[in-house]
């Protein structure tokens, strides 16, 4: 699901996604996994019903993958942020794991530089709202941050619905996942498929039952690739394509300033003669439950697009 506060759109990922991920998984393994499947799906409805945070960008159909020619092998180059406590090893072992994931779309992810990071809040919408006032810089094709649990993360598990990573929903270019495991939901929502489900995000995929549909997404954004402009596409929210640095952050700089043009507009007339205006109203960042998803720029779906 895509969750929004002020007009950022998030997009992760839940642990109803991992639980189901987890017993299809556990199937061709262990053939009794797939009684599992309609428990998790119940728990997945009473999750919906209750938190409105289950999201996943769908199942595979390997045949359907298979098909479809995804053109010449392409580098994404992602730049790193990483906070404190994020071991210096921990966002390579994670690249590793979505590398293999999107081998079959001739697609390599590689890591310019890696820079360290002071998480710039609790809430995603902090987290998200520190990224994107961040241009790309050459040679960057996605900034993203990996962020470390902290004590807070660990309790506020136990009540409500956590998110687990997020990406940018309007060029889908930033975007952070969190590396480590230090809540209850981590024991079945782990790091690197959460980190795979934010990176399908960063292709454009949207939440779904199915990938087929992002299979061709793929496809036509390797195929929009300019050689010359040195740049792997970012994708808008209606689906079209950045195709240079320069166009991405010009979308990303002219969304931030239309949302805050929107908080000029709506601050409180003042109280009178005295001169003394109200402050403007506080926009809190709506906390969105686990995924492969808020706060005031479109985020692509958290812990998915």
């Amino acid at each position: 699901m895509s969750a929004q506060d002020g007009g950022l759109t998030l997009r992760g990922f839940t642990m109803y996604q991992h639980c189901r991920f987890v017993a299809q998984q556990a199937w061709p393994r262990w053939p009794r996994a797939r009684y599992l499947l309609p428990c998790v799906d119940l728990l997945g409805v009473c999750a919906i019903l209750v938190l409105a945070g289950c999201t996943t960008v769908g199942s595979h159909s390997r045949s359907k993958q298979a098909a479809i020619d995804y053109g010449p092998a392409a580098v994404m180059r992602v730049c790193v942020l990483k906070t404190e406590d994020v071991k210096v090893q921990r966002p390579g072992a994670l690249l590793e794991v979505v590398n293999d994931e999107f081998a079959p779309y001739g697609i390599t992810v590689e890591v310019p530089w890696v820079r360290p990071w002071t998480r710039p809040g609790f809430e995603v919408g902090a987290m998200m709202q520190d990224l994107i006032q961040r241009d790309l810089e050459p040679p960057c094709d996605r900034l993203v941050g990996f962020v470390d649990r902290n004590v807070g993360d660990f309790l506020w598990a136990f009540v409500m619905p956590e998110v687990l990573g997020a990406v940018d929903d309007i060029t889908a270019t930033h975007g952070y996942v969190v590396a480590t495991s230090a809540s209850v939901n981590q024991i079945l929502v782990t790091p690197s498929a959460a980190t795979v489900h934010e990176f399908y995000h960063l292709l454009g995929c949207p939440h779904g039952l199915s990938l087929v549909k992002c299979y061709g997404q793929i496809a036509a954004l390797k195929a929009a690739i300019v050689p010359d402009a040195d740049f792997f596409p970012g994708v808008t929210q209606e689906g079209g394509f950045l195709t240079t640095r320069d166009a991405a952050n010009a979308a990303m700089r002219s969304w931030i300033a239309e949302q805050e043009a929107k908080k000029k507009t709506s601050k409180p007339a003042g109280k009178g003669a005295d001169g003394v205006t109200a402050a403007p109203a506080r926009v809190e960042p709506a906390e969105a439950p686990l995924a492969p998803e808020a706060g005031n720029a479109p985020v692509a779906e958290q812990s998915g697009r």
